[in-house]
């Protein structure tokens, strides 16, 4: 059997460029439309294809340095002929019996499995400067291949954080009410609504949380060759939809909220300070009054949309 890295005309420790690179010149020379051997033809093809991939590279390493092994069964038959004694006749010199030598002696350069363990007592020679060829095939095995698209790991990690904003944005708007509003402009059933959808954007952000977690815990078992079965299936593209619609929730409530907001606020200042004029024009409190009241109906008719909660006849004042 030919040696494939003699074929190529590569050093053992060639990496993956130079065994490109020497196949691409001699596969030219030996094709057979250019008057090349078919059968060295076949050689090339059967060398590069062996030593590109990595594994099936080691796997050809390791098995020539099982040819360099010296033959166990010869070695202890010649051993015991000598134990035995030698027949030949007493006036026929004898040649002292050599004292026994360590099997690494028999195999010069043979550094078995590639992992540095030399000759006893002696350093072990390196050659080039690329790992040894079953390090390589330990790296490419723990070593993710680079992907081009975006893995549903990078895709659940987004959509995550995205969550994660409208809920601290949702819980800020809730601070900001009850920070500026009183208890009787703002009925208990649309807080209750207001509460209703932080709930929802929390289970969204905690469903997405679940998926993310169980993504690591996969890819770091695989990482450590454990067997790992993929997650069950998951309808990703139900929940970029989802937190999609949540940006647009998030957005028109802020809006809503920030017209109750500025409005009460305005009031309480009218209140402490007597403020009777806005922008030059004087503004009765009940004009005022009834601006808030607007906006919040118009924030308890956006929720009770939203929510599909049936509207009751009651006022938010009733309360």
């Amino acid at each position: 059997m030919a040696d494939h890295y003699t074929v190529l005309g590569v050093p053992r420790d060639a990496d993956y460029t130079t065994i490109k690179a020497a196949y691409n010149k001699v596969v030219l020379k030996a094709h057979p439309d250019k008057g090349g051997s078919p059968e060295a033809f076949i050689q090339i093809q059967q060398a590069y294809e062996i030593l590109k991939d990595t594994v099936t590279r080691a796997a050809c390493d390791l098995k020539q340095r099982r040819r360099c092994r010296p033959d166990k069964k010869k070695e202890s038959k010649a051993q015991q002929q000598r134990a035995q004694g030698d027949t030949r006749p007493s006036n026929i010199p004898r040649t002292p019996v050599p004292p026994y030598k360590s099997r690494a002696s028999h195999t010069p350069n043979c550094d078995f499995f590639g992992f540095g363990f030399g000759r006893p007592g002696q350093p072990v020679q390196q050659t080039g400067t690329y790992p040894s060829t079953f390090a390589q095939a330990y790296a490419q095995i723990h070593t993710h291949p680079p992907t081009t698209h975006k893995s549903e790991f990078d895709v659940v990690l987004k959509l995550r954080k995205q969550a994660d904003l409208y809920v601290a944005r949702t819980e800020n708007m809730i601070k900001n009410l009850r920070i500026t509003t009183t208890s009787n402009e703002i009925s208990k059933e649309t807080w209750c609504h207001l509460l209703h959808l932080r709930v929802r954007l929390v289970n969204r952000a905690l469903e997405l949380q679940a998926r993310q977690n169980a993504l690591q815990i996969c890819q770091l078992q695989n990482t450590l060759l454990f067997c790992c079965e993929s997650p069950p299936a998951w309808d990703l593209q139900f929940y970029a939809q989802a937190v999609s619609d949540d940006d647009k929730i998030s957005k028109e409530l802020q809006s809503l909220v920030g017209s109750i907001v500025g409005t009460a606020a305005y009031m309480r200042r009218r209140q402490a300070m007597g403020e009777k004029e806005v922008g030059g024009m004087e503004v009765d409190d009940d004009v005022v009054s009834r601006v808030l009241e607007d906006a919040v109906y118009d924030m308890k008719k956006f929720l009770i949309g939203l929510l599909f909660v049936p509207e009751e006849p009651t006022d938010d004042n009733a309360a």
